[in-house]
C-alpha cells in the first residue's frame, strides 16, 4: 500500500468511526488483538478492540455534535502520527 493510500484510509477510517458512527471500520486499521493503551480507558472496561469501540460510541452518545478533524498526518516507515 503506497503512502497516499494508508492516509486516504486512515483518514476515511476515522471519519467514519469517530464522525458518522460506524464502528466497524475500526476492523480495518485495528488489530483483533489490540490493547488500548491510552490513559483514559474506562475502569472496568476492557481495553480491547471490543472495548475501544464502546469507548468511541460513549464519546459519541455524550458529545453527539463532536467531529474530529485530521489536519495534519506523517507517514514514515511502519509509523503513522496525526
Amino acid at each position: 500500500m503506497s503512502t497516499e493510500e494508508l492516509k486516504t484510509k486512515m483518514f476515511n477510517t476515522f471519519r467514519d468511526a469517530f464522525n458518522n458512527g460506524n464502528l466497524a471500520a475500526l476492523d480495518t486499521i485495528c488489530a483483533p488483538n489490540m490493547v488500548d493503551h491510552s490513559t483514559a480507558v474506562v475502569p472496568r472496561q476492557p481495553n480491547d478492540l471490543e472495548g475501544f469501540k464502546k469507548r468511541v460510541n460513549g464519546h459519541r452518545l455524550g458529545m453527539p455534535d463532536l467531529r474530529f478533524s485530521i489536519m495534519n498526518m506523517i507517514i514514515e516507515g511502519d509509523l503513522l502520527a496525526f
